[in-house]
């Protein structure tokens, strides 16, 4: 019996259950609340305004945003000086860009003056210059941009084909053409054709605006740009810039393609020049739907536009009618025309 207790004793111990332990259970953990991250805001996109100058027989378009202004193009010298210091009055601080579609002097014949008027900080051109090898001499404007230029300080950029680039926020410029891209003789006489071609992307509206494109050049952009016979997105226009101030020597197939729903010429009131703007090019456009605008009004007739940040668009148009030229026989203009704005 005695061999058998510590054997018992040890057995009933094996059997026993464990201590319990005295300690409290742990309280579980508090994790306060954490801020939730404060959501970042856009800044609200100022309007866009794009006014179309009264220039005569010329181009200057300001295009402003906010504080962000350009200048595609300067009109020519002359007695219509004062309608473009007029607009360029509205600028605020410096003219962050002018453009000059291709140097012809309705299109460039200003551009010293706006250099010495305001500060410009970049200059972007289609690559075509003027004078020697290709001129015997170089016109006077040209002399007087390019010293305005170097007086500046400032080196002229041309633009790359395809390129794309964000000058202000919610605003895109898109290089459609360039010098260099149709047959062009060597005396370089077909400068419309080698025009800057910029396409203007803003609140999912589109501006076309092809400088002075004849058939040519806008047969190019078709084939270039549309590479099927439907829609041409990359042409696509809300708002036209009609090409060469109405000419007559127009694309058809841009036109078609470009499909504006409102296009502006700017030109002058029976300029004789030329005779320009031109019956077929109005009626061209009218075939397609577009509502067409014109500075060739009798009297100073500013055209512009303004698209809010949602894209609706206000047109500010003169109240005189448009002024087309039916035809040209020889040097003589044949007309006028007149037709309501719209």
């Amino acid at each position: 019996m005695r061999t058998l207790l510590p054997v018992l004793l040890v057995a009933a111990l094996g059997c026993a259950p464990p201590a319990t332990s005295s300690a409290p259970a742990p309280s579980p953990k508090t994790v306060e609340p954490q801020p939730e991250p404060a959501a970042t805001v856009a800044p609200a996109l100022p309007p866009l305004k794009i006014t179309f100058v009264d220039v005569n027989e010329g181009d200057a378009i300001l295009i402003q945003a906010g504080d962000f202004d350009a200048l595609v193009d300067t009109g020519p010298g002359g007695a219509w000086d004062g309608q473009l210091d007029a607009a360029l009055a509205t600028v605020n601080g410096p003219l962050e860009l002018l453009v000059v579609s291709h140097p012809h002097e309705g299109h460039l014949g200003q551009a010293d003056k706006v250099l010495a008027k305001l500060q410009v900080l970049r200059v972007i051109t289609s690559g075509e210059t003027r004078g020697p090898p290709r001129e015997a001499t170089t016109p006077a404007f040209f002399e007087r941009y390019t010293a305005a230029l170097a007086a500046e300080g400032l080196v002229a950029e041309p633009a790359n084909l395809g390129e794309s680039f964000d000058p202000a926020p919610g605003l895109r410029l898109e290089v459609l053409a360039t010098a260099g891209r149709v047959n062009d003789p060597g005396s370089g006489s077909d400068i419309n054709n080698d025009s800057l071609v910029l396409r203007l992307i803003y609140a999912g509206r589109a501006v076309l605006l092809p400088g002075n494109i004849e058939i040519d050049a806008g047969d190019w952009l078709v084939q270039t740009h549309c590479p099927t016979d439907g829609a041409c997105p990359k042409l696509e226009a809300d708002v036209f810039k009609v090409p060469h101030h109405g000419s007559a020597h127009f694309s058809e197939q841009l036109i078609e393609r470009a499909k504006p729903g409102y296009a502006v010429i700017s030109a002058g009131f029976h300029e004789q020049t030329h005779c320009l703007p031109r019956q077929e090019a109005y009626h061209a456009l009218k075939l397609v739907g577009a509502k067409v605008f014109s500075t060739s009004a009798e009297g100073v007739g500013n055209v512009s536009v303004t698209i809010t940040p949602d894209g609706n668009m206000t047109w500010s148009t003169p109240n005189e009618p448009v002024f087309v030229w039916e035809g040209m026989k020889g040097r003589t203009c044949i007309g006028p025309a007149v037709f309501e704005q719209g």
